[in-house]
């Protein structure tokens, strides 16, 4: 399958989307096990996701959201902060 990007950048170190598909890209560290588990899911079709919350206001939790949830909650956030299709941003967010 063609993506739009070959690979990604990961805590400084760019992963191939492909290894990340067939299942061949190591991760250093817990965060990024999790952020390359979510892409192969993602790329894979996955249609529900789930995450655990931060715990920053009591014990962490577990949240389940749809495909489509993820999807609409991204373009309302290119739409705030006037992104376009041409734009690169820094996701910081663990």
């Amino acid at each position: 399958m063609a993506y739009s990007h070959r690979y990604i950048s990961l805590n400084q170190r760019d992963i191939l989307i492909d290894d990340i598909v067939l299942g061949n890209a190591q991760s250093v560290t817990p965060f990024e096990a999790s952020t390359i588990t979510f892409i192969r899911e993602w790329l894979s079709g996955k249609d529900e996701f789930q995450i655990t919350t931060s715990g920053s206001t009591g014990s962490p939790k577990p949240v389940s959201f749809t495909r489509l949830q993820m999807q609409e909650s991204a373009r309302l956030t290119l739409r705030a902060l006037e992104l376009t299709a041409d734009d690169v941003a820094l996701v910081c967010l663990s």
